[in-house]
């Protein structure tokens, strides 16, 4: 088995402003967007989360097809 444990630092720190890039918008011009630290990793840790669910979903299908 495999443990994965994501810490959330959620000192007043966290709160600061960061600023991120955007997809560009429909003419092309770069955009950007301020977010806190905050926000910016529990992104981060849905997006990690969401990968390990597709991995494992992909893994249980072929155990599933080999039944």
């Amino acid at each position: 088995y495999t443990v994965t444990m994501f810490l959330i630092d959620t000192s007043p720190s966290m709160g600061k402003l960061r600023t991120v890039q955007l997809p560009p918008g429909p003419s092309g011009e770069e955009r950007t967007t301020e977010i806190t630290r905050l926000e910016w990793v529990l992104q981060f840790v849905k997006l990690k989360i969401q990968e390990m669910v597709i991995a494992y979903s992909s893994v249980l299908q072929t155990c599933l097809s080999h039944a």
